[in-house]
């Protein structure tokens, strides 16, 4: 795959907007519906792990630079510096978009120290910040909204995954065992 990602990215060297985003995806067939069914009927239905599914897109060509697989739940937060060393090893990258779910300084330090980036990554309310200091006191003080909208464009990445991969109606990130 990232033979096939350099091929489309540009000779220029031009830096790149690359949004990053992760998705559950159920490992079984059963609709939300037939389990809030059983669940009404009395049965019992457990819980279970899903597929957990991390991308980072290349936004001009809407490449996938690079891809991670796991078991969910768990924190987006230590997926995002693999997921961005692997794509910054097939493209030049010039700003790194990613949701609340990645949020930490210790990412934005990543982004922005070791790879040379642009880190937009809003700061997350419910995580405590006494003062705005560091890269996350910058987003909290100075929001780049036009650069985050574009984020949108990693989740459009999914979309086929979930099609293909069985998204249980519009519960994708959770699975039961029936």
């Amino acid at each position: 795959m990232a033979e096939a990602a350099k091929r489309l990215m540009p000779k220029d060297g031009a830096p790149d907007v690359v949004p990053c985003d992760s998705t559950g995806l159920s490992t079984s067939r059963a609709s939300y519906y037939f389990v809030r069914r059983l669940r009404e009927m009395g049965q019992r239905v457990r819980r279970r792990a899903w597929l957990k599914y991390s991308l980072l897109v290349e936004v001009r060509r809407r490449a996938i630079l690079a891809q991670r697989a796991g078991l969910g739940p768990c924190s987006d937060i230590p997926e995002l510096p693999p997921l961005v060393a692997s794509g910054a090893r097939v493209a030049r990258l010039g700003v790194v978009v990613a949701d609340a779910g990645f949020d930490s300084e210790e990412n934005h330090r990543f982004v922005r120290e070791v790879i040379g980036a642009l880190s937009v990554i809003p700061a997350r309310r419910g995580r405590p910040m006494r003062e705005p200091r560091g890269y996350r006191g910058l987003m909290a003080i100075s929001f780049p909204r036009e650069l985050y909208r574009l984020r949108n464009l990693a989740g459009n990445g999914h979309l086929g995954h979930e099609a293909k991969a069985g998204r249980p109606g519009a519960w994708p990130h959770h699975s039961y065992a029936v």
